[in-house]
C-alpha cells in the first residue's frame, strides 16, 4: 500500500493549472519540509550534547544533498578528523557505534514526539 505523497493529499490527484496556485502550494510544502527538517535537527542536536566535543550549533547550508530533497533532511557533521581529539575517537569502533546510537535516538524521539504529525490530514 503506497502512501499518497504530501502534495497529492493536499491538492488532489488534479494538479491546478493555475501557475500561481502552484507556485503557492510547492511553497507551503517546503515551509512544511523546512519546519520538520529544523525540528529533526533540534533531536539530533540535543542527542549529540551528550558527546564530550564541543556545541556547534545548528547551521542552515546550501548543499545539494538537502537543498534538492522533497522531503525534510539533515546532513549531521559528526566532527572533524582535522581535530586531533576527534579523529581519535573516531579511530575507536565504540565511539563509532555511540554515535550512531545517538543519531538513532534522536530519529526515534522525533518520530515518537507527535511533532511531525501530519497536519494535512
Amino acid at each position: 500500500n503506497v502512501q499518497p505523497s504530501l502534495s497529492n493529499r493536499l491538492i488532489g490527484d488534479d494538479k491546478p493549472d493555475d501557475r500561481q496556485t502552484q507556485k503557492a502550494l510547492a511553497c507551503i510544502l517546503k515551509d512544511e519540509y523546512s519546519l520538520r527538517t529544523v525540528e529533526i535537527a533540534r533531536a539530533i542536536q540535543k542527542q549529540f550534547n551528550k558527546l564530550p566535543t564541543d556545541d556547534r550549533g545548528i547551521k542552515k547550508a546550501n548543499f545539494k544533498v538537502v537543498k534538492y530533497s522533497e522531503i525534510p533532511s539533515v546532513l549531521v557533521e559528526m566532527g572533524f578528523l582535522s581535530n586531533k581529539t576527534e579523529a581519535a575517537n573516531f579511530k575507536r569502533d565504540s565511539y563509532r557505534q555511540e554515535v550512531a546510537e545517538l543519531i538513532k535516538d534522536a530519529i526515534i524521539s522525533y518520530s515518537g514526539s507527535g511533532s511531525q504529525s501530519n497536519r494535512w490530514e
